[in-house]
């Protein structure tokens, strides 16, 4: 896995084709989790994780595909 790359909401929207509102529905529902898919700098200021944002569009329709990539990225993180 390579070093994550945090990027901005129009960024983000581009990788994975919705809209950047599309986007904080999802967050707002929950299917976007934080700390995970993404996180809040301050109250304006939110950056999305692009490895797990693609993986998660990637895998909408295979959960546990996703779970898998979850669990690795966060054990990277661990061993850091």
């Amino acid at each position: 896995m390579s070093p994550t790359t945090w990027c901005d909401k129009h960024a983000a929207a581009q990788l994975v084709g919705l809209s950047p509102d599309t986007l904080k529905k999802l967050r707002l529902r929950n299917e976007l989790v934080e700390g995970i898919h993404w996180v809040r700098h301050s109250s304006r200021c939110i950056r999305y994780n692009s490895y797990l944002l693609s993986d998660w569009a990637a895998n909408r329709g295979n959960p546990p595909a996703h779970q898998q990539a979850i669990k690795e990225y966060l054990n990277t993180l661990e061993k850091r």
